[in-house]
């Protein structure tokens, strides 16, 4: 099939005042229960820095090169800050309306 487009959206439950990078992992294998600090993916490519503001507000990435490239198989995306100052998001775990979500378009 073909990917027409494919965006990550995300909500911030906390902004931040500098740029925010969302990267590739490296695929290794892990859990959402196992992952710790010492045995996260290790960083593979940029994809996107953004802005991470105002609070509350959604963040649409597009993410359609890293979905080709691993089309058929597992991506891991990771997001790091330029500083201190991190933003976070809403999980899985959320209300409906405050989901992560991956949509991907295709044909």
């Amino acid at each position: 099939k073909k990917i027409i487009s494919a965006k990550l959206v995300l909500k911030l439950n906390q902004a931040s005042g500098v740029l925010q990078s969302l990267r590739r992992e490296d695929d290794k294998a892990w859990s959402e229960k196992g992952i710790t600090f010492n045995n996260k993916p290790s960083n593979v490519s940029l994809i996107k820095t953004f802005n991470a503001k105002p609070l509350e507000s959604t963040v649409e990435l597009d993410v359609k090169g890293a979905v080709n490239l691993k089309k058929g198989g597992n991506l891991t995306l990771g997001i790091t800050s330029a500083g201190n100052d991190i933003a976070r998001f809403y999980s899985r775990e959320a209300a409906a309306g405050n989901k992560p979500q991956l949509i991907i378009e295709y044909q």
